[in-house]
């Protein structure tokens, strides 16, 4: 998987839409505490993973504080020399639409629940064997605190 772009909106701290786009290869996000980058990331996963009708903890906790917001997350990825774009919205509104990218036009795939899981499709969520994209995206990223380095054996 290629991730090109993510866009958020009414997203924790970013009451104003923002928008970060990647390249093929490595990329960096770098900034001074509090500016967001782990907010991007994940965002990035819970747009793969969280159903566009949750109602907890998880989704609450996205809306600005002292808003009735709804969060809103776009993401464009590429599997397999094709391009997606995922649009979801939570919570107020919520919504999913999965697109495909063909001949330089954006074609809506499905919507709702059919979106959400031709999405993990796409992402092998379904394999039974190896990891799938999803999960891979999780080990590659820690939050801070969430992890600790094991003393050496004896």
């Amino acid at each position: 998987m290629i991730l090109y772009r993510l866009k958020l909106k009414y997203w924790k701290k970013f009451r104003n839409p923002v928008e970060i786009s990647l390249k093929e290869g490595l990329n960096f996000l770098f900034g001074p505490n509090e500016a967001g980058k782990s907010t991007l990331v994940e965002a990035l996963l819970l747009l793969f993973s969280l159903s566009h009708t949750s109602k907890g903890q998880e989704v609450r906790s996205l809306i600005p504080w002292g808003t009735e917001l709804s969060p809103q997350g776009e993401v464009e990825f590429g599997i397999s020399s094709r391009k997606y774009r995922l649009s979801k919205g939570f919570f107020y509104s919520p919504y999913a639409r999965l697109y495909e990218e063909k001949k330089g036009e954006w074609l809506l795939v499905a919507e709702g629940d059919r979106a959400e899981k031709k999405c993990l499709s796409l992402l092998g969520e379904e394999k039974k064997r190896g990891k799938s994209q999803v999960e891979l995206l999780k080990s590659l990223w820690k939050l801070q605190g969430d992890f600790a380095i094991s003393p050496l054996p004896e």
